[in-house]
């Protein structure tokens, strides 16, 4: 299972969605974290709610 948070750093949840820097992605396997990455948006600053889903396909939940 993939979750995304919403981040400017990869440490803390972005206080908005549209406007954070990126993604941070945790893959869970059997409750423990076997994978970590940092997506970028494709683009700086606001972006449509729909391009940051479509980036997040593959994830099972959205923390923002």
């Amino acid at each position: 299972m993939k979750i995304a948070i919403s981040t400017n750093d990869g440490l803390m949840i972005a206080p908005a969605f549209e406007n954070s820097d990126g993604f941070l992605i945790l893959t869970l396997m059997g409750g423990e974290i076997i994978k970590e990455e940092i997506r970028r948006k494709s683009q700086p600053g606001p972006v449509e709610i729909e391009k940051a889903f479509s980036q997040l396909s593959d994830c099972s939940l959205i923390i923002a």
